[in-house]
């Protein structure tokens, strides 16, 4: 008897090769599957009784374990865990013609397994009711597989690049737009280069230089884009110091209310006298505020009120109705204090005549500008107020959040100095007094963020 051992990547490659060599009547004495594919020991020239002893072995085998399940689950059990499983074991004494019949009928039943492929069903017991389909819909309703492939480091490194790939793009159409502006239209190229140094925002000076102009004269051009600055921004009809009522001043913390309510009082007494003034403070959260007010208030000869909730602020509104002029100071607050809303509520439900004043500093970024606007806009202020003009590097910024809000400038203050600092915020002065502060600033213009920050308006206005 000659005994050869095969490998192959799988079984089919094997037996090939057991045909090839030994024929169709080879005896496969055993096969093993390895990590790399699988071995097969075959023989010819074999004793034909030695095979047909080891089939009848293994029929013998068969029929003991057909006996032992129908005596009971535990000893099948048992036994079938004693006794060796290996395909080693079960394929012994097998010809070739035998084996490849078995293969043949295990790749047609899994077709058919594949064709017809249904869960097991397990037993049903105490089952419960027949859902609705309504009921149905309603408990799988909020049910969703949710995909961890959306939050692994392969994806977040892909979104980083598809980021960095639209950044660069972004960038390449901004610089082309920009490129293609200061070629087709110079004039309108140098009057954003102005509005820049003077600190607005880059969508308020393309709508400022949207016009059509006479020549390309770079200076009368620029005095027609201040003229139309002008007209965008809106001053409050009242002057608050000559007229009087019952104004609140909100705005956030920092933003210089009480020194400025200080000096709207002065004025007002200047004019018609002490008497005809209340100061009443809701700001009770600070001790040092309320010293503050009652500081100024002992110089000016006029008692400070506190007014703590609502009830309380409606009883000083009447014990003050015979003032011409009513002054509330508000606790200052961070557009993000919760306590905000509270208080902005008690000032709608405190009088109908009252008005308020929005008063933020002119030295805040453009972002936390729109940030306190956003957060005081529940109050519908009549109007606003810039402060510390004196000390920002540029008045664009606070001028673009009043234009594109469409606030009503009322007063401006520019000092610490009561009651002199603080003047009506006349649209032409206040251009006047943008200009002076560019002239002072040290601010120097980044032709790289300019081509950036305008580039991407005007390319994203022709898509």
């Amino acid at each position: 008897m000659k005994i050869k051992r095969f490998f192959a990547n799988d079984m089919r490659q094997a037996l090939r090769q057991v045909r090839e060599v030994m024929g169709p009547d080879a005896a496969i004495l055993s096969t093993d599957k390895l990590e790399d594919g699988v071995e097969i020991i075959a023989a010819m020239d074999y004793d034909s009784k030695i095979l047909a002893s080891s089939r009848r072995e293994q029929s013998h085998m068969a029929k003991q374990a057909v006996s032992s399940s129908q005596t009971g689950g535990r000893e099948l059990a048992e036994e079938t865990a004693s006794a060796p499983t290996t395909y080693e074991k079960r394929v012994a004494g097998t010809t070739y013609e035998d084996l490849a019949h078995r293969l043949a009928v295990d790749d047609a039943q899994d077709a058919e397994l594949d064709d017809f492929d249904t869960p097991e069903v397990p037993p049903v017991v105490n089952a419960p009711h027949r859902e609705s389909t309504s009921a149905i819909r309603q408990a799988l309703s909020g049910l969703k597989i949710e995909s961890n492939f959306g939050d692994s480091k392969t994806m977040d490194q892909l979104r980083e690049e598809m980021q960095g790939l639209r950044d660069l793009m972004e960038q390449r159409f901004a610089g082309l737009a920009w490129g293609n502006l200061e070629n087709n239209s110079p004039l309108r190229a140098s009057l954003l280069r102005r509005l820049d140094l003077l600190g607005f925002e880059a969508e308020v000076a393309t709508h400022l230089t949207d016009l059509e102009f006479a020549s390309n004269d770079l200076d009368s051009a620029w005095q027609k884009v201040l003229n139309n600055l002008v007209d965008q921004l809106k001053e409050y009809p009242e002057d608050l110091t000559s007229h009087g009522g019952i104004v609140a001043l909100v705005g956030p913390t920092g933003a210089g209310k009480t020194t400025t309510l200080a000096k709207l009082a002065a004025r007002f007494s200047m004019k018609h006298g002490s008497e005809s003034v209340a100061l009443i403070t809701t700001d009770c959260y600070r001790i040092a505020a309320h010293e503050q007010l009652r500081a100024y208030g002992r110089i000016m000869g006029i008692p400070v009120r506190v007014a703590e909730g609502l009830q309380a602020l409606r009883e000083q509104l009447n014990e003050a109705a015979d003032k011409r002029l009513v002054l509330i100071d508000t606790a200052g607050m961070s557009q993000r204090d919760n306590r905000l809303r509270e208080q902005l509520s008690m000032l709608r439900q405190a009088s109908d005549q009252l008005q308020s004043m929005l008063v933020f500093p002119a030295t805040s970024q453009a972002l936390v500008l729109e940030e306190t606007i956003e957060a005081f806009d529940a109050l519908s202020p009549d109007g606003c107020m810039i402060t510390k003009v004196d000390e920002c590097t540029s008045l664009g910024g606070a001028l673009s959040v009043a234009i594109r809000h469409q606030l009503s400038l009322a007063f401006m203050t520019d000092g610490q100095r009561v009651p002199e600092d603080i003047h009506r915020a006349v649209p032409v002065e206040l251009v006047n007094r943008c200009i002076d502060v560019a002239k002072q600033s040290s601010n120097e213009l980044n032709e790289e963020v300019l081509a950036k920050t305008y580039g991407s308006l005007i390319a994203n206005a022709h898509r």
